[in-house]
């Protein structure tokens, strides 16, 4: 339904500007449904009337980046979010150096609050992002998955289950997946890159499943908004459909 003819079916109610955007937020997820996530356009908009501030800008990647210099209302922020099928994956600071960084650990608001009184940062970033994204039909013969090989027992007896560890954003549980073999090492690269440095002066070693797509026609995938090359699934992944390809080591 018209996000017009929702609010005209509202209007005539004589509610004050809260109550209205209550109202048009149950009327729009009564509509959606709770497996939606809103339009990102119409987030957006809402978000910055909600906060009486022009800070909430769509990115090119179809999520949302929010910088500001003030604390805002983070247990609003995440309601709103929650209620829009919307939530925060990643959290950037800008230094005085004018040094985009960013937070590897998971999302806090106590490490919000904390970034922002340090007088040695200038802005936050927030990056948020749909929770339901649209799905990726167009499927490759073969699909890959990069794990480190601490990890190989227990995806060759398990498979692969969705979850929220040893990701480079914030995200709920998800198994993450490449439509591209060739980009591979560059993937690597950047996890290697991520890990803490302490990590990094003993072996890491990644190893990479080759998984063939024939064989996950009941399974859905949703396209990655942080990388061209990157699906991923909610659902687990029988081990007899991974094959381990090569391990390449750091």
């Amino acid at each position: 339904m018209k996000l017009k003819t929702i609010l005209n079916q509202i209007l005539d109610v004589p509610f004050g500007y809260d109550i209205l955007y209550e109202e048009l937020l149950k009327k729009e997820q009564l509509y959606e449904g709770l497996i939606m996530s809103y339009n990102i356009d119409k987030v957006v908009n809402i978000l910055n009337r909600q906060f009486h501030i022009n800070i909430f800008q769509k990115t090119n990647r179809n999520t949302i980046k929010l910088i500001f210099n003030k604390l805002i209302d983070l247990s609003e922020l995440e309601h709103s979010l929650i209620t829009m099928g919307y939530f925060i994956s990643n959290i950037q600071f800008i230094d005085k150096n004018n040094i985009t960084k960013q937070q590897i650990e998971y999302y806090k608001r106590d490490r919000i609050v904390e970034l922002f009184n340090d007088k040695n940062i200038l802005n936050l970033i927030l990056i948020i992002e749909p929770k339901f994204n649209y799905e990726f039909l167009d499927l490759p013969e073969k699909l890959y998955h990069i794990s480190y090989k601490k990890y190989r027992h227990k995806i060759l007896k398990n498979g692969l289950v969705p979850s929220h560890k040893n990701n480079l954003m914030y995200y709920p549980d998800r198994t993450f997946l490449f439509i591209d073999k060739s980009v591979i090492s560059k993937y690597i690269n950047i996890f290697y890159n991520h890990l803490p440095r302490k990590q990094k002066e003993q072996i890491v070693e990644f190893d990479i499943y080759e998984l063939q797509t024939k064989y996950l026609e009941k399974l859905t995938f949703y396209i990655d908004p942080q990388t061209l090359e990157g699906i991923y699934t909610l659902e687990n992944i029988n081990p007899k459909y991974l094959e381990l390809i090569d391990t390449i080591e750091k």
